[in-house]
């Protein structure tokens, strides 16, 4: 459909709502090296979904481990104080479980 890809222009969350276009966002940030950042948000899209605490437990250190972590497999930019409160976060719902 024209008409809606044609609004992509308008917006990102445009974008970023349709299945479509999340697609070839995915498939343009790949191109220039930078998908990385779109995976991460699109996994915070997710969690920020979930309404089970065990599940927001194990996609959060799921998340980390991928995006966050010093050895993660796809890192994302993110400054180090940020990163220490989610390990902070992570290791206080640890020690509560």
């Amino acid at each position: 459909d024209v008409g809606r890809v044609a609004s992509w222009a308008l917006s990102l969350k445009r974008v970023l709502d349709d299945d479509e276009g999340v697609a070839c966002f995915k498939e343009f940030m790949r191109t220039e090296l930078n998908d990385e950042n779109l995976l991460f948000w699109l996994e915070c899209r997710k969690f920020a979904e979930l309404k089970d605490s065990k599940q927001m437990k194990t996609k959060a250190r799921e998340i980390y481990e991928q995006y966050l972590d010093s050895s993660a497999p796809t890192p994302v930019n993110i400054d180090f104080h940020t990163v220490q409160r989610v390990r902070d976060s992570l290791d206080d719902v640890r020690s509560d479980a």
